[in-house]
């Protein structure tokens, strides 16, 4: 689930670039598709249960409190256009917003690290003792599951195979065992 998750956001982060081209261009439509990139975080947060989707929103109230004509304070000392205020607030809460995005995705890296690292040991020992079969081209998946339940050898290795087994959602398992296997067998 966090390989999930960690993938959408991703896919969120990546869109920023060309909407602060927008800025840059100062296209009218900057603030609205600031707008629309917040309500698609908000979205795919609220959908995940993240707790991050709750500042998103805020985010997102303080662009539209602006667009609605309601002074934002951290502006009040300058006087701006009220494009310009616009503006200089979807900007700076799409900097807000994707600080929190890439937070997530950081935690979630900070994780998975830990996990990979436990998963590399039981590998490294595990394949000492069976050998591996080469992936197929498709299902990939197929064979992720049956590399993972030929592994499960008994002896000193049963307790690190349940630990994983138990820490891990299957598909965030999978997204670490395919990691580690294409660079296992990439040294073949």
């Amino acid at each position: 689930m966090l390989a999930y998750t960690r993938e959408k956001l991703l896919d969120k982060l990546q869109l920023t670039p060309a909407i602060l081209d927008l800025y840059q261009q100062q296209n009218p439509s900057f603030a609205s598709e600031v707008l629309s990139w917040l309500s698609s975080v908000e979205e795919v947060m609220s959908r995940l249960r993240l707790s991050q989707a709750s500042q998103i929103t805020v985010e997102k109230g303080k662009v539209l409190a602006v667009m609605a004509g309601i002074p934002d304070q951290s502006f009040a000392v300058h006087r701006l256009s009220q494009r310009k205020l616009v503006q200089a607030s979807a900007l700076f809460s799409l900097g807000r917003a994707q600080e929190a995005v890439q937070q997530k995705i950081q935690n979630i890296d900070q994780q998975f690290e830990i996990w990979r690292e436990k998963m590399a040991q039981y590998l490294a020992i595990a394949t000492s003792r069976v050998p591996i079969p080469l992936p197929p081209s498709e299902p990939r998946e197929a064979w992720l599951k049956s590399v993972w339940s030929l592994l499960n050898i008994n002896g000193e290795t049963q307790n690190m195979y349940r630990y994983l087994n138990t820490a891990l959602q299957p598909a965030d398992r999978n997204y670490l065992l395919s990691q580690l296997l294409d660079n296992l067998l990439q040294d073949l």
